[in-house]
């Protein structure tokens, strides 16, 4: 449904009679204007129809009719309808360096309002009209080749029901200095690179994508009354011969190629002539975590090629003979030329710490007659720019210097950056730097790229070692590790100092060390109990000692490794390790004396109760190969035992209780000592 009338209008003959050679490019755009008042599931879209056609011919219909739009089956025929002219006006070419005097193109907008419903494949909108410029020199047959206008749009989202996506085609960049659409440098000067940013704008802020693509021919017509506006597809044009094609409308030795981000259209034309050529911009949107293409917008255009004044691009270098460079190494590339840009590319070394500082020098000779000035006869040289385009360094490097400038014929700049250790990691650095000569639009550019690979002076790994001199040297797991193996005794503590040191210096500074233990523990993953050691850092020297008392439990799990490791500071850190294995072993002695009490209180009430030997586990690892004998003073036994954990109760073998006084024991060491004899007293 319209909210004008939405029949399908007859072409008029005498509308099609009188412009029709004369059609030089256009498109169709969407704009979303928000929810019919008058139907829940309606929207209101506003259509735009832009035609550029020479200046010179008569003035086209108002207004255009036989614009269609059709849903997104491709097959179904939706409603015809006519849009009505906004605005005309005249287009302005070049700058203040050069104006082509053999250009004039018009420009024509025609707008209206539509409603549609929500309708889950979108529609498209095209309108056929004929026909193309007799002067076009890359299609076949250029006055019989018409043009279709199209574009796509997705306005409900089919995954999640007829919701409103609130979606608008984007729109082709509109120059606010010349207030005007279409490019003011659609025109391409012989033998030389032309850039162009198409700069679309996407109302709904959707991601964009760039692409050439083929310009469309409309359907075949009977003359009167013209093609009549029919269901996709539409035949494309047929281009002159095999020299042209989508990707390089401009023919043999020519190139056409657009970024497909930037929107950026760079040409080179090789010959005089007229050129036809379609851009495309699809929008894509994330729909429920997937991104979906949900429109696009073509634009056909012609560039005529057309005989300037010659520009060549300026040179950019590194002064080799600036006094002040610190290059350690200057390692030339091959000069490189790149397809649409001269590129000059330069290897150098650099050391962190040191600072590195390049002379960049730039320098274009060209002279250029200026407008203005034609009638003085004067000719003013080419200003050439010095720009860094692109330094590859980030927030985490210290910032290098450069200033852009500009001048007369010759420019330079010093480039002076300091690495630092952290930029190792992100060695090698590539850093553009950016020439181009600003005396007319159709500037030349040259790049210089530097790579700059970033490195660490010789830097020696630190040592660690243990000073005890008795210490057996074990085989290395690892190409860093020194392995050494010792006895430690059960209830004797050790003391091994550990000695790290580096001797690297760099610019007067010595390396920084850190001395710390990985870990202290058996193959099985069990820890000592208890030890000590601190660590240290320092420069050059670093050292700590290992103190330890090993118990019988750590006997247990015997052996223990110790991994020890000093690392230093430099940007590539070195370390060593150092691992000593220990095998715990009984003590060599027998030492209870302290600790045998001489009475006991065996009356049941849960104090001094036994005889036994508190704590001495400590220094007796095995509950074996141990025998005490307690006897009368008469010599009579009363109680043996072959534990060392053994408690008396002063009874006899049968229970019966042993008279109070005094007892004598005996006890018997596996160790290579003499027997321990002693009394113990019973007072209950």
């Amino acid at each position: 449904m319209m909210k004008k009338q939405l029949t399908l209008l007859l072409f008029i003959f005498l509308s099609y009679t009188s412009f029709a050679t004369h059609i030089v490019g256009g498109y169709i755009s969407m704009k979303y204007l928000g929810v019919s008042a008058s139907a829940a599931n309606n929207v209101n879209y506003e259509v735009t129809l832009i035609i550029y056609r020479d200046q010179g011919g008569v003035n086209l219909p108002n207004p255009v009719t036989g614009i269609k739009v059709f849903n997104g089956d491709n097959d179904t025929i939706g409603f015809g309808f006519s849009l009505d002219l906004v605005s005309q006006q005249y287009l302005n070419f070049g700058d203040s360096c050069f104006m082509p005097d053999n250009l004039s193109v018009e420009e024509f907008i025609y707008k209206d309002t539509i409603e549609l419903s929500l309708f889950s494949e979108g529609y498209y909108f095209a309108w056929e009209t004929c026909c193309r410029n007799a002067g076009i020199i890359n299609i076949d047959n250029p006055l019989s080749a018409g043009t279709t206008y199209k574009s796509e749009i997705l306005i409900s989202d089919p995954n999640n029901g007829f919701s409103n996506l609130q979606n608008s085609n984007p729109t082709f960049g509109y120059d606010s200095l010349m207030n005007q659409y279409y490019p003011h440098n659609a025109y391409l000067c012989k033998e030389q690179e032309h850039t162009f940013n198409f700069n679309a704008i996407d109302p709904d802020g959707d991601s964009l994508a760039y692409a050439l693509a083929t310009p469309l021919d409309c359907h075949p017509f009977n003359w009167p009354p013209g093609p009549e506006t029919k269901a996709a597809p539409y035949d494309s044009i047929t281009w002159a011969n095999s020299s042209f094609n989508t990707n390089n409308p401009l023919g043999l030795g020519s190139y056409m190629y657009i970024d497909a981000v930037s929107g950026d259209l760079t040409s080179y034309a090789t010959n005089i002539g007229v050129y036809v050529f379609s851009v495309l911009i699809e929008e894509w949107r994330q729909l429920n975590g997937v991104w979906r293409k949900i429109g696009e917008v073509v634009q056909d255009i012609q560039y005529e090629t057309i005989d300037c004044e010659q520009n060549n691009a300026p040179t950019i270098t590194i002064d080799e003979h600036y006094e002040n460079n610190v290059f350690i190494d200057s390692n030339y590339s091959a000069l490189i030329q790149l397809p649409y840009y001269d590129t000059l590319k330069l290897s150098y070394d650099a050391y962190i710490d040191k600072e590195i500082c390049m002379k960049i020098a730039a320098r274009d000779l060209d002279s250029n007659v200026n407008i203005f000035q034609q009638m003085l006869k004067d000719s003013v040289s080419v200003y050439c720019e010095l720009d860094l385009f692109n330094a590859g360094l980030d927030s985490t490097s210290n910032m290098a210097s450069f200033n852009n400038d500009s001048a007369l014929s010759n420019v330079s700049s010093n480039f002076c950056w300091t690495p630092l250790c952290q930029d190792i990691s992100k060695s090698p650095f590539y850093i553009y730097f950016y020439s181009k000569d600003i005396s007319c639009f159709a500037y030349h550019t040259s790049v210089l790229e530097v790579e700059l690979n970033i490195k660490q002076p010789t830097n020696n790994p630190p040592s660690i070692t243990e000073m005890n001199e008795n210490a057996a040297l074990l085989d290395s797991a690892y190409s860093d590790t020194i392995k050494l193996k010792y006895t430690a005794e059960v209830g004797k503590e050790i003391c091994y100092p550990i000695n790290a040191k580096d001797e690297d210096i760099y610019n007067n500074i010595a390396d920084y060390l850190t001395l710390q233990i990985l870990s202290f523990k058996n193959e099985g993953g069990v820890n000592v109990q208890e030890f000590e050691f601190l660590g240290n850092e320092n420069f050059t020297l670093a050292a700590s000692d290992l103190c330890w008392n090993p118990t019988c439990i750590d006997m247990e799990h015997s052996p223990f490794i110790a991994t020890f490791l000093v690392f230093d500071d430099a940007c590539r850190k070195d370390s060593a390790h150092l691992q000593i294995e220990f095998e715990i072993v009984e003590p060599t002695t027998f030492e209870i004396d302290s600790v045998i009490p001489n009475v006991f209180s065996p009356n049941g009430d849960g104090a001094n109760d036994y005889f036994e030997i508190p704590d001495v586990e400590l220094n007796y690892c095995f509950d074996t190969d141990f025998a005490i004998k307690i006897f009368t003073r008469w010599g009579k036994k009363v109680f043996e035992d072959d534990k060392v954990s053994f408690r008396w109760d002063g009874k006899m073998k049968n229970g019966v209780n042993c008279a109070d006084g005094v007892y004598f024991y005996n006890i018997e060491s596996p160790l290579p000592v003499a027997p321990k004899k002693g009394t113990i007293s019973i007072m209950r």
